[in-house]
């Protein structure tokens, strides 16, 4: 008798998914920790933070990137550089046309530099100012829910376009096997159930047999190319084509296995 057996190999975790969501984990310890130091006048600890996270902030969300600049703008400012402390309040007013400054932590001379600036910051009208931050919507809730009606939709609706029409064609090919393996274990099982003779019971059974687990392999299949849509249109970001899914047939003797592999 041969032996089905399917290797799923996913290169995700928990870990990946979190690590790829911006905010999360240590992202956003080192927000609280740059918050603790800048609250205990610590300025020294908090701005060696503050430019560590700039250095990596595609990992954060656009309020806690208002937070540093917010924090930097008033530890430059009591340094004395008006110039800088100007550049990091235009860079936080950017982010978020509403920010304000803590008056409980900030002092009132810096409250009044930065709501001057606020007031007079239009960058829309040609002011000369330093813009680092282009805020679009985030593509991805919309793209999980597509790769969960059809796989591939999502990735298509992030620009992911060579990588959703082969989990498209991938998910198809697997569906069209899934229906007709199904047919052809019902069709087996009926002539299964009608044998009489021991002869004819094996020999159906063994036919039945067969294709019961061919509608198995294509279940699982078209389950994991399904979880693989979903949970690449959670991690990954729009427009990346990077990951890679392949899938491989493995004959080896009398076993038969498939390879579905998932690489970031």
């Amino acid at each position: 008798m041969k032996i089905i057996r399917i290797k799923i190999n996913f290169l995700v975790t928990l870990i990946c998914i979190l690590l790829s969501i911006p905010g999360s984990g240590i992202a956003q310890d080192n927000v609280e920790s740059m918050q603790d130091a800048f609250h205990r006048l610590d300025y020294a600890t908090a701005q060696s933070i503050a430019e560590s996270i700039l250095v990596n902030w595609q990992q954060y969300r656009p309020s806690d990137l208002e937070t540093v600049h917010k924090v930097l703008g008033v530890i430059l400012y009591s340094d004395g550089d008006l110039q800088q402390a100007q550049r990091q309040f235009e860079q936080a007013i950017q982010l978020n046309r509403q920010a304000e400054l803590d008056p409980v932590y900030v002092s009132p001379k810096i409250i009044t530099f930065f709501n001057e600036i606020k007031a007079a910051y239009q960058p829309e009208s040609g002011q000369q100012t330093q813009v680092r931050y282009v805020l679009a919507p985030d593509r991805r809730p919309g793209a999980v829910m597509r790769s969960a009606l059809i796989p591939g939709w999502g990735q298509i609706h992030k620009g992911q376009v060579r990588k959703g029409w082969v989990l498209i064609t991938a998910a198809t090919a697997s569906t069209v096997a899934l229906v007709g393996t199904a047919w052809q274990t019902q069709q087996k099982r009926d002539l299964y159930m009608d044998a009489t003779t021991p002869i004819a019971i094996e020999s159906t059974y063994n036919t039945y047999n067969t294709w019961y687990k061919r509608r198995q392999v294509s279940g699982y299949i078209m389950g994991a190319l399904w979880s693989v849509a979903i949970i690449d249109a959670l991690v990954t970001k729009p427009g990346e084509e990077a990951n890679q899914v392949s899938l491989q047939p493995i004959i080896n003797h009398d076993v038969w296995a498939f390879c579905l592999q998932y690489t970031f």
